[in-house]
């Protein structure tokens, strides 16, 4: 058995390699700085280094994407809190070169911590879903930016960055310590949460693409968040959600009570919940 080279509590952990198992832990250090370090059950630590924008981080996001037609991979890490505030701050961590760079725009919708971020590569849009506005974790945001991993048409080679064009794109539900996620057919779905008011949140809502006629009769794909016609049993909040080999999202753990209760009176949810979207 081989131990994490720090503790970690808050932080991100993710799949680099489904061959050799690495896996990049990202923040949460107790010890009050900020790094990351790449992780494999063989041979425990391989590689560790500092954030590069020397910012403490937690109940932050990290999705890896793939910057090229070659599969290189990264991993975008956005949003969080530090110990003095809440973040919108982005950095992008280049699986190739083991390096960490910071993203030269954060998330242009605020900051926010305790975020969900789904990937869908079809479009090759990042989608930074809701979460905290502030470190009491009592404000949540509707808000959604989306950071698209593609290369600029125009500057070759240019970092990915934040778009501006996404204002329109809103949860119909403010929410944060909420999951999504990325199904097949390209939409994403978002689930649970905490809302404003501190209630547990039992509803889902999906982000999904539609095509749209312009006034000169051109057709554009848009997309939008919409309310699903479907609600777990309990409210449940900070649980996570996998998606299945047969298509479905499967919620698992987070606390939680009846739907409209509040979030400080919460218990862990045992029960499983899933969403079919046929």
């Amino acid at each position: 058995q081989f131990s994490l080279q720090k503790e970690r509590a808050g932080h991100t952990a993710t799949l680099l390699d489904s061959v050799t198992f690495e896996i990049l832990f990202v923040g949460g250090d107790v010890d009050g700085q900020g790094t990351w370090e790449i992780w494999d059950p063989y041979h425990g630590t391989t590689l560790s280094g500092p954030l590069t924008d020397q910012t403490v981080r937690r109940h932050h996001t990290a999705t890896l994407f793939e910057i090229d037609s070659a599969g290189r991979k990264a991993v975008l890490i956005a949003g969080g809190e530090s110990d003095e505030q809440v973040l919108s701050g982005a950095l992008i961590f280049d699986v190739q070169t083991s390096t960490m760079i910071v993203q030269q725009t954060g998330m242009l919708k605020g900051a926010r911590s305790q975020l969900s971020a789904s990937y869908d590569p079809v479009v090759g849009f990042i989608y930074l879903i809701g979460g905290y506005t502030n470190m009491g974790h009592t404000t949540t945001s509707s808000s959604i930016d989306v950071y698209d991993v593609n290369p600029h048409p125009s500057v070759p080679g240019t970092l990915r960055e934040f778009r501006d064009d996404t204002n329109t794109l809103v949860l119909t539900t403010p929410r944060g310590g909420h999951a999504s996620t990325a199904m097949l057919d390209g939409s994403v779905v978002i689930t649970g949460g905490s809302s404003t008011t501190g209630n547990h949140l039992s509803t889902a809502e999906g982000i999904t693409k539609y095509l749209e006629q312009q006034v000169d009769g051109s057709i554009v794909q848009n997309i939008k968040c919409v309310p699903l016609p479907t609600t777990m049993a309990l409210g449940r909040y900070g649980h996570k959600s996998v998606l299945t080999d047969r298509g479905t999202a499967l919620l698992v753990g987070g606390l939680g009570g009846l739907a409209g209760s509040t979030a400080n009176v919460s218990s862990p949810v045992y029960d499983l919940d899933a969403y079919n979207p046929k």
